[in-house]
């Protein structure tokens, strides 16, 4: 091989090599900005879920995160209403029928219940194995006014109170089920101990100075490599 092709082979792994470096760059970028969208500023916060009072056409009651409110003409004013804890990510709002006042307002982690029809909530107690694992998903309430919580894995029933709670089926996860579990799990950091987000965070700004720093002394060798055979 002569000395013109080495020279041409070196500069097609250069040039391949930054541009594998740029994109390599903006993937681990770009993923530990989703991983904290607070960085990328406030977004809107549109309402989630909506309910319809079955007492009254005219009242509705929406939920957007961390927020609860209420309109007595059809929708067109609101006003919010206290909670104790609203939900991050409200997933479902339920009246209890008739002749029962009862509401259900259910989150990721979260359950409230009103038993004036919204306008007082208080605070009630999942099913205990409940969370990370298997999350909830939607909520209905029976007749008689009792919650009912279906999750990825199961379906669970409460006394009128949600004191208590009765399984009504669990399916066992799958190999497959467990595997995805287990890659979401070390994407995101969140296994082992309770600090590897925050490890994986140090890992990957760590790994964007070496590449931003690494494209920096590329282009400079590149450029270098430029004026000597300009020379």
């Amino acid at each position: 091989m002569s000395s013109h092709d080495r020279r041409r082979v070196r500069a097609t792994h250069h040039g391949l090599g930054l541009f594998l470096a740029l994109g390599a760059l903006l993937v681990v970028a770009t993923g530990l900005a989703l991983q904290h969208p607070a960085w990328l500023g406030r977004g809107a916060m549109p309402p989630r879920v909506l309910a319809a009072d079955p007492a009254d056409p005219q009242r509705l009651l929406r939920a957007s995160a961390a927020l609860l409110e209420e309109s007595r003409d059809g929708g067109a004013t609101w006003r919010e209403l206290p909670l104790p804890a609203a939900p991050d990510l409200p997933l479902a709002l339920v009246f209890a029928p008739p002749p029962a006042r009862g509401a259900w307002l259910l989150g990721v982690t979260e359950l409230l219940a009103s038993d004036d029809g919204g306008a007082v909530w208080d605070r009630r107690e999942l099913p205990p194995r409940l969370g990370r694992d298997d999350p909830p998903l939607g909520l209905a309430v029976t007749a008689d006014g009792r919650p009912l919580v279906v999750t990825t894995y199961g379906a669970w029933l409460a006394d009128a109170d949600g004191a208590r709670w009765t399984s009504l089926w669990q399916v066992a996860p799958t190999r497959g089920d467990r595997l995805r579990d287990l890659v979401r799990r070390l994407h995101a950091g969140h296994w082992g101990l309770p600090f590897m987000p925050r490890l994986y965070d140090l890992g990957t700004l760590l790994f964007v100075v070496v590449l931003a720093t690494g494209l920096m002394l590329g282009l400079r060798a590149r450029k270098r490599q430029r004026k000597h055979h300009h020379s």
